[in-house]
């Protein structure tokens, strides 16, 4: 999408520029150039043609040709001449062609043979064309009409592409296989028929069309991915299709309800986004939500049974009113985009037997609010949670190892974030652009925060981190949060709570070094240590000139000031100990017994 505005946006008005006076050239260089290569940019296809004729190429008025076989006298169309003459809007391909002396039979239409030819309305193909290559008819905007010969075998990738005006099409007998992104962008095709012989259909073939029943021939035997489907929200206009039925007698595909399965029912392969139910709970067979299966649907509540273990790449995206969706325990992987750009979602409940989440699985869901991650979960993957503007708080499982970029960019609501000790690295721009984020715990076995990681969370009043050697931090992981508040000229002071002894070391750590450092001994505690230690009681609190330590062991106790700097070593008996501190300044410190860190306030 992006780089189809960049043609139309930024290479247009320069071509323009170049020569007003050639916009009609202009227009056509459009057509048969530049909105090809925007169409290269969505469909995939590649730039290179197909393969040309095998012998000589010859023209005559209205096209060029290439012999395919020099002994049956077979040639392909491969260029034209009539894409710039506007009373052209009815174009017969001829059936033969002479050619010195020569009769040649005229049997395939080539890569983009035919492309751009914006005024011709109708194409009349002769029953000898057994072939329509890669784009052949790509962006002929005006044309309305077009027969499919009964001898026509294969129509390639992208072969009719941005014929916007294109309203139905009947295909002919012998015709076997549909190529990816053949028909996409017909806005006005409501119609096909498919005749009994076809056995593939590519992905995307029928991609922003707008047709309404689709009935699939008994001969079928290959589907790709999202053959039927509308992906951008913008498009609300052409959610038209309502059923999809499949010929009772195809050995691998099945129909219930109008909504397209495998021919066992354990695969929900395609939902109508035209289909006007508001609930929708999916047969109790189903193991698997297909990709792009329900994306854009009109539904509010979506059910699956307990048999479901996957659900793939986009299959629930873009559904304008979804607001109730359940995971059943049975689920262990959710795909790339499986729920992003569900705008109504408030809640989710991960099941916890799911180990793995897709990139932007739940990326731009801006009523989400509430989620509870599976303990079984090993990665956070790239963006994951970007964008979920209402997220307030989200709890991160002690499975996680790694948290990939952009996670959580852009949860301009999430107040407080903990990483758990289990994760070692953090990526890149993974909560940038968080605003709301004031109290950041970072986890003691991290050794890696990649570049922006922080960047313009300006809010952050405390970073606590557990590990004693400061992480290996990317390009301005911080950038941003020490900027002055408004109308104050000095940088934020924010403080960095550390270990006891990582003081020194994070005071000479680029970036580290811009906090405000001292040292919390709760930090280096665990329960292990708490389970070994001895019972200890410091008191009284606060206490002036004189305090007690109460321990059951002889042990060493260091006191500490609060910026972690050792002021005193105490050896101390199994039993109540008097500490004289005459003369020590007021303030906090630390009594560190037995791993355990005690407060200690002075006055």
């Amino acid at each position: 999408y992006l780089r189809v505005r960049t043609i139309y946006f930024v290479l247009i008005p320069l071509i323009k520029l170049i020569n007003n006076n050639l916009y009609m050239s202009y227009s056509i260089i459009l057509n048969r150039a530049v909105a090809t290569a925007a169409v290269f940019a969505l469909t995939g296809v590649a730039t290179a043609q197909s393969t040309q004729a095998n012998g000589d190429i010859f023209e005559d008025a209205s096209f060029k040709y290439g012999i395919l076989d020099e002994v049956q006298k077979t040639v392909a169309i491969i260029d034209s001449k009539l894409a710039t003459k506007q009373e052209e809007t009815k174009v017969t391909i001829p059936e033969t062609v002479t050619h010195e002396g020569n009769t040649y039979t005229v049997t395939e239409i080539r890569a983009m043979a035919l492309n751009g030819h914006q005024f011709v309305k109708e194409f009349v193909l002769p029953e000898t064309i057994t072939y329509i290559g890669e784009r052949a008819f790509l962006n002929c905007l005006a044309l309305e009409k077009i027969n499919m010969p009964n001898s026509l075998i294969e129509i390639d990738n992208a072969a009719f592409s941005f014929c916007r005006s294109l309203a139905s099409v009947k295909f002919g007998t012998s015709l076997k296989k549909i190529g990816e992104k053949a028909f996409q962008f017909c806005h006005a095709l409501t119609s096909v028929e498919f005749q009994e012989g076809l056995e593939e259909i590519g992905n995307n073939a029928f991609w922003y069309c707008t047709l309404e029943t689709v009935n699939l021939p008994k001969s079928l035997t290959q589907m790709g991915e999202g053959c039927f489907t509308v992906n951008e929200t913008e498009h609300t206009n052409i959610k038209t299709l309502k059923s999809i039925n499949v010929h009772p007698d195809n050995p691998n595909y099945a129909s219930v309800d109008g909504v397209l399965f495998n021919k066992d029912i354990t695969k929900l392969i395609q939902y109508p986004i035209g289909k006007e139910d508001t609930e929708y709970s999916a047969p109790s067979t189903v193991t698997i939500i297909g990709a792009s299966a329900f994306e854009q649907a009109n539904l509010h509540t979506i059910t699956l049974d307990e048999s479901v273990t996957h659900i793939e790449d986009y299959a629930v995206t873009s559904c304008p009113n979804l607001t109730i969706f359940n995971f059943p325990d049975s689920l262990v992987h959710i795909g790339e985009h499986a729920f992003s750009f569900n705008e109504k979602i408030e809640s989710v409940r991960i099941s916890p037997n799911v180990l793995t989440i897709g990139p932007s699985a739940f990326s731009t869901c801006k009523a989400l609010n509430d989620v509870h991650l599976p303990e079984r979960l090993e990665k956070i993957q790239n963006s994951t949670f970007a964008n979920c503007e209402s997220l307030e708080n989200i709890e991160i499982p002690d499975s996680v190892t790694e948290i990939e970029d952009s996670a959580f960019n852009g949860c301009n609501n999430l107040k407080a974030i903990k990483i758990p000790d289990s994760v070692t690295k953090i990526g890149a721009q993974v909560f940038q652009d968080n605003e709301a984020l004031e109290d950041v715990e970072l986890s003691k076995n991290l050794t890696e925060i990649g570049k922006y990681s922080f960047d313009a969370c300006n809010a952050i009043r405390e970073v606590r981190i557990h590990a004693s050697t400061p992480p290996k931090l990317g390009e301005g992981v911080f950038r941003g949060v020490f900027e002055p508040d408004y109308n104050d000229d000095e940088e934020r002071k924010v403080p960095l709570k550390v270990p006891t002894g990582a003081a020194a070391k994070y005071r000479n750590a680029p970036q580290w070094d811009q906090f405000q450092i001292s040292v919390d001994p709760s930090l280096e505690t665990n329960e292990e240590a708490l389970s070994k230690a001895s019972t200890v009681s410091v008191y009284p609190n606060p206490a002036t000139g004189t305090f007690f330590i109460k321990t059951d062991k002889a042990e060493t106790a260091t006191l500490l000031n609060i910026e972690g700097k050792l002021i005193r070593t105490l050896s101390l008996k199994a039993d109540t100990n008097t500490i004289n501190i005459t003369g020590l300044p007021a303030g906090v410190y630390f009594v560190v017994v037995g791993g355990k860190s005690h407060k200690l306030i002075v006055k």
